[in-house]
């Protein structure tokens, strides 16, 4: 059995029991820090702690647990923070592919921006005067850390790649509904169709690679997600080519894990159509997560994007940027790491 599978039969999926103790008799001390390692790795830390804390070998992971769910707590209260700066100031905003439908830590909280450059500075002005320090302005985006917890919170004006927008939020505004948290807390989000569309664009576009977080944020959502209108929202945010690949990834992942689909995945398969090949990529390279994409992948779910005049209109603006020498060594940079290293 692949680690893939192995970690993902071990967690579970919503629909299926934990398979913990068919794994206790192969857990021994190198293996559980090999799934430690694997599980960081894939932004599912917090998941496999919470798999295994009734094995005799959680005891070594009790603290790192403890840490993770205080963690994990502290972050919807950042979030209703920041959620509040921003409706005090009457700036009509979501917060995105932060709050996951299962429980999990993040690294940094993203927040997108409906209005205008004016709404914008008037919500980056909002967010010093509350405490929040800046961390670095981007051509799209402003990082402040929370003045309460040590966490990134990113300002979105647009969801871009440097200069590029690569989903255009306009499109996205109708998908605003208000979440409930802990302690009676409530902040707006997008719809669950609306936040995994931008988690998929993200992954492919901006990432370029598919981590088991991303996985458990697709199956998690499956419930509650609506097949018809998550497909028209791939057809209107011109982004079918890139959902048709992560829900192939995910397809495959949770076949060889479980032996079985959801029928709401079954029917996004059948809707958004098989991409074999980076299926078989995935199997080639015997499952191993994070899943780079293949240029040609990202390159394809960009082509289609190029649909939007947001997309143009940022590549112009790219080109024009980067005749600054200082601002394309800066680029190139980030390129270069972008491109060697194994997570996000």
């Amino acid at each position: 059995m692949n680690l893939t599978a192995e970690l993902l039969r071990l967690i579970g999926s919503p629909c299926l029991p934990s398979s913990v103790s068919n794994h206790s008799h192969i857990l021994s001390a190198m293996h559980d820090e090999q799934m430690l390692r694997y599980s960081q790795k894939n932004r599912i830390l917090l998941p496999y702690l919470d798999a295994v804390k009734e094995m005799e070998v959680f005891s070594g992971f009790k603290k790192l647990y403890d840490e993770q769910i205080s963690e994990y707590s502290q972050t919807f209260e950042a979030v209703a923070r920041i959620s509040g700066v921003l409706e005090k100031a009457n700036i009509v905003h979501a917060v995105f592919k932060t709050l996951r439908p299962y429980i999990a830590t993040t690294v940094d909280i993203d927040v997108i921006l409906f209005g205008n450059s004016c709404d914008y500075e008037v919500a980056n002005m909002r967010a010093k005067r509350a405490g929040y320090r800046k961390v670095v302005r981007g051509p799209m985006s402003t990082t402040f850390l929370d003045p309460k917890m040590k966490i990134g919170v990113d300002l979105y004006y647009e969801i871009a790649v440097s200069y590029v927008p690569y989903i255009d939020k306009d499109r996205l505004m109708n998908q605003i509904v208000q979440r409930k948290l802990p302690r009676n807390m409530h902040v707006q989000v997008l719809t669950c169709e609306a936040d995994l569309i931008a988690l998929i664009a993200h992954s492919i576009i901006k990432e370029n690679m598919y981590t088991l977080s991303e996985f458990y944020t697709y199956i998690h959502y499956l419930e509650q997600l609506d097949v018809d209108r998550m497909v028209k929202l791939a057809q209107e945010t011109h982004l079918k080519s890139a959902v048709r690949t992560h829900t192939s990834i995910t397809a495959l992942l949770y076949k060889s894990a479980y032996n079985t689909l959801p029928t709401k995945l079954k029917r996004l398969v059948t809707r958004m159509g098989t991409d074999n090949f980076e299926i078989s990529r995935v199997i080639n390279n015997d499952f191993r997560m994070p899943h780079k994409y293949h240029p040609a992948t990202i390159a394809r779910s960009f082509a289609e994007i190029l649909r939007e005049k947001k997309t143009l209109k940022g590549i112009a603006n790219q080109i024009v940027h980067s005749l600054n020498a200082r601002f394309m060594q800066d680029f190139t940079k980030k390129l270069t790491e972008h491109a060697t290293r194994e997570t996000y």
